[in-house]
């Protein structure tokens, strides 16, 4: 590994950082995408320079080094062009999600001269700075700007320059200005790099916003100042990240604790064990991580988790959490990584260990001072010290513990948002009088906005109408989750609103509204809700963000809702409704009903397992959307249909599926892909699929309602079996690991093999899905052998895949069928039943004329279980061969070309 101690001693600068790594090593893979494209050290600097050149010649005719604005998604694009753009002049990226007003008023704060976005753009970004009389260039698909001459760099970057200009919210409504020169930037790289040990062998993957100083500096500069390679996504997706984790191989992940989180649910959900992967440690940034979440992901990656404190005016890295065998001590967000850090009271004090007091810090990866603002400044700066604004203390080993904020800012996830910005916006409605923005604590988020409003004199309105007002001025991470409508609103002593009341009285009402369902849609709401946020009970009149939820679990609830009653849900007809009263009465006056076959509980985990939706990404839909409309082959095609677990809306996807060529998509998409898209979209795009089935292989589902029609096939007296072999087919709940498996259907002669392939085996047992086959693995299993038995099946095979081999395992060995095959296997520990009937199956005497296969990849997921399989039954044979590569093994063998042979192993 590079010895990071001395790394700044001669990079001051990121034309410095570029050109250190093209000298030492120009090969090595400096950005992949999420498709597994790479671009080098050397071909990347060859982009770097070329486009900074471009961009210094295009921007001239502004004073000094031009200040230019970049307004583009995440992505290696948005990766080159900072790097550019920092060399070039100084770069000041903004949020693609923000509105065009927002947008208007930044753009006037940071005093831009030039914008950069997309060649095909389309958003308001363009539209405001044209209106604006801002110079606007366009970023073609080749890193270059369309139209813009060649050239070389006049002047180089010193590092007293500034290479980044961004914002953080400030006391009057607008945000402060945060000018980071390329010391600040270069000195905080090599604090984050040295803190985590980073070196070349590393892979970062980046779902993260590059427009973001811990974007910029964690995951891009840092990284890159040591030769690490980056895997750049074009947001956070929580079912890609898993495949990346699969695929590429990244050594470490950085996120806020929201994101995290979802990681944890999203793999708990699906029965994932991603212990012993390629992850050494995970990166929790930006906001608290309570310590229960960090003992999750300990359990579901089995790597330690760093934690940290930073902010945008320290560029950003201030203290960290080391890597063991250092001591974690729970609290503490470690010790300084780089900066000077004192506690200081009242009257600038020093203070001694365990005293609390505000923080202070200073260093080379300090800021000079806020932009324009010299009484932001006064009040930040003393004797050389700036103060955070944060409060805490520090132990006798120098370890720093929080204990609040001195500053109003409201920490929603990570993004600092000023309540005074989200009042302007209040009260700019016609009705509101006066109105309060205070933070709340959030289960997930760590805080989140809640508001308070006072109406005008004989004025009338309500919370989905406010709602609505701020979502068309304000991003959506800024629009208050609760809006409540007082008399008055309550304020100090002095005449000040007294957030601290409304805040403890919001606090007051949520706990105080935890009345039980009153009717089915009710109840039904109340099993989702509380499935979503693994919640023992909810009450129908909390707030859906009050008791842990956020974007990402309200999309999902969303999706199983429109699953669950098996027809879209308008957006707006949830979207301005937090509780659960006010959903069932819109959804019931709407004419939507639930099936009355099943219980609400059944229904809500249905749903829920149907659902996958993983990103928080305002740009995926419009990704998705570009690249669909631009497709004309079947890479094209299929590149574009992997965003479908990428989206903003259902209503965004589901407006794109409808203007989308079908005879394009028909001709190129493959099966699996068709399947996903009818089992998401089939009633929004049904005259897509029709053309699509028309046009290709027809698409079969299953699931617990159809299998049993499923079973009368093979129980046809006109279909003989008596010289066939069943292959009864176990899958996990997963949809990326069910598709696969269905492509065994196409591998197997239909005059020797039946195929049965049962869903889900792995969550629920069958649960009262299958009523006629039983409601446990063991009842299952008999009923299977009775029913291969009566039918004169010659031969019987158990085929298992994820949790489903675990199955597998049981059915084969406990009725002594011909062979068991499990593939890509969990730890059994994690199916807890079934854990028990394999481990009591183990003490008694197996059938010897079972064979047992357990098959699994050359990765660590595979092999520990699989190994742990073996120690259970020593007879077992172990599958391993180099073919298989990624964590679902049929996956891995289907893209090496040797499926047909993998079946042949297992089943002839």
């Amino acid at each position: 590994m590079e010895n990071t101690t001395n790394m700044n001693t001669s990079i001051h600068t990121v034309a410095d950082l570029i050109a250190a790594r093209v000298r030492t090593a120009p090969l090595q893979t400096a950005l992949i995408d999420e498709h597994g494209a790479e671009l080098s050290y050397g071909d990347m600097s060859d982009q770097v320079l070329a486009l900074a050149a471009q961009l210094a010649g295009a921007a001239q005719g502004h004073d000094g080094r031009p200040r230019i604005g970049i307004v583009l998604p995440n992505g290696p694009d948005l990766s080159v062009t900072l790097l550019s753009v920092a060399i070039a002049g100084e770069a000041t990226p903004f949020n693609p999600a923000l509105t065009a007003a927002e947008l208007e008023r930044y753009f006037v704060a940071t005093r831009i001269g030039t914008l950069v976005v997309a060649e095909d753009d389309s958003g308001p970004a363009a539209a405001v700075a044209t209106a604006m009389g801002l110079t606007v260039l366009r970023l073609t698909k080749a890193r270059t700007i369309a139209g813009a001459a060649g050239g070389g760099l006049a002047l180089m970057p010193k590092p007293e320059d500034i290479a980044m200009v961004l914002m953080t919210s400030g006391s009057t409504g607008l945000p402060k200005i945060v000018p980071l020169s390329h010391r600040n930037v270069c000195c905080s790289a090599a604090d984050v790099a040295r803190s985590v040990a980073l070196g070349p062998q590393d892979r970062c993957l980046v779902m993260w916003q590059q427009f973001h100083i811990g974007g910029l500096v964690d995951l891009l500069l840092a990284p890159l100042l040591v030769g690490s390679t980056l895997i750049v996504t074009r947001g956070f997706n929580e079912a890609q990240f898993f495949d990346l984790l699969d695929r590429l191989q990244p050594t470490w992940f950085q996120g806020v604790p929201t994101t995290l989180g979802a990681l944890v649910q999203h793999a708990e959900r699906h029965g994932l064990d991603s212990r012993g992967t390629s992850l050494r440690f995970i990166r929790s940034v930006a906001a608290a991580l309570t310590s229960t979440l960090q003992d999750r992901l300990t359990e579901t990656f089995g790597v330690p988790v760093v934690r940290t404190l930073g902010m945008t005016e320290a560029s950003p890295l201030i203290t960290s959490t080391a890597l063991p065998p250092a001591l974690d001590k729970p609290g503490s967000v470690g010790r300084p990584c780089g900066p000077d850090l004192c506690v200081f009271g009242t009257g600038l004090d020093s203070l001694g260990t365990g005293q609390t007091g505000e923080i202070a810090i200073r260093g080379d990866n300090v800021f000079a001072g806020y932009e324009a603002d010299a009484d932001a400044n006064a009040g930040a700066f003393r004797e050389g010290w700036f103060f955070t604004g944060d409060t805490g203390y520090l132990d006798a080993d120098g370890d720093l513990f929080l204990s609040g904020r001195t500053k109003e800012q409201i920490n929603r996830g990570g993004y600092k948002i000023m309540p005074s910005e989200v009042e302007e916006a209040l009260s700019a409605h016609p009705a509101v009088h006066e109105a309060a923005v205070f933070g709340l604590p959030h289960r997930t988020l760590g805080e989140d906005i809640a508001a308070a409003v006072s109406l005008k004199t004989g004025a009338q309105t309500d919370m989905a109408a406010l709602r609505s007002h701020l979502s068309g001025l304000l991003a959506a991470n800024k629009v208050p989750g609760r809006v409540a409508i007082l008399t008055q609103l309550p304020r100090n002593p002095v005449g000040k609103l007294d957030r601290l009341a409304l805040a403890q009285s919001a606090a007051v009402d949520i706990a105080a509204t935890e009345a039980g369902p009153r009717n089915a849609m009710e109840r039904f709401l109340v099993n989702l809700w509380s499935r979503e946020l693994s919640l023992g009970s909810v009450g129908v009149d909390q707030d859906f963000t009050m008791v842990g939820g956020d974007s990402l679990s309200a999309l999902r609830v969303l999706v199983a809702m429109e699953t669950a009653f098996g027809r879209p849900v308008p957006d707006e007809l949830v979207m301005n409704f937090s509780t659960i009263t006010e959903i069932a009465a819109s959804l019931t006056e709407e004419g939507f009903h639930l099936s009355e076959d099943d219980s609400a509980e059944v229904l809500a985990e249905r749903a829920l397992d149907q659902t996958v939706v993983g990103t928080e990404d305002l740009q995926g839909a419009d990704a998705f959307a570009n690249a669909l409309g631009m497709a004309k082959d079947k890479i094209g095609v299929e590149a574009a249909f992997e965003g479908l677990t990428v989206y903003e809306t259902p209503a965004a996807i589901r407006a794109t599926l409808r203007n989308t060529d079908a005879a394009v998509v028909a001709a190129s998409a493959s099966a699996p892909v068709r399947y996903l898209m009818r089992r998401r979209f089939h009633h929004e795009a049904a005259d897509i699929t029709s053309e699509i089935d028309a046009g290709g292989l027809g698409m079969l589902g299953w699931s617990r309602e159809n299998l049993n029609p499923a079973t009368m096939l093979y129980s046809d007296p006109s279909n003989p079996v008596w010289e066939k072999t069943l292959i009864v087919g176990f899958s996990g709940k997963l949809m990326r690991l069910q598709l696969p498996t269905y492509r065994v259907l196409l591998h197997l002669d239909p005059a020797r093999f039946d195929l049965l392939l049962l869903r889900d085996v792995s969550h629920r047992l069958f649960g009262s899905g299958l009523p006629d086959m039983g409601d446990s693995i063991m009842q299952l299993g008999g009923w299977l052998d009775d029913f291969a038995t009566t039918q004169g099946y010659a031969r019987r095979i158990a085929l298992g895949t994820s949790g489903g081999g675990l199955a597998a395992i049981h059915t084969g060995l406990a009725y002594g069928w011909d062979r068991a095959v499990a593939t890509s296997v969990p730890l059994p520990s994690m199916h807890t039943e079934l854990d028990a009937a394999l481990r009591k199956l183990a003490t008694q005497s197996v059938p010897e004329t079972t064979e047992l296969v357990v098959a699994h990849a050359r990765n660590d997921r595979d092999t520990y279980p699989a190994q742990q399989i073996i120690t259970m039954f020593p007879k077992a044979r172990l599958d391993f061969q180099e073919r298989f590569t990624s964590h679902n093994i049929l996956n891995s063998a289907q893209r090496a070309g040797s499926l047909r042979r993998l079946f042949d192993d297992w089943f002839d």
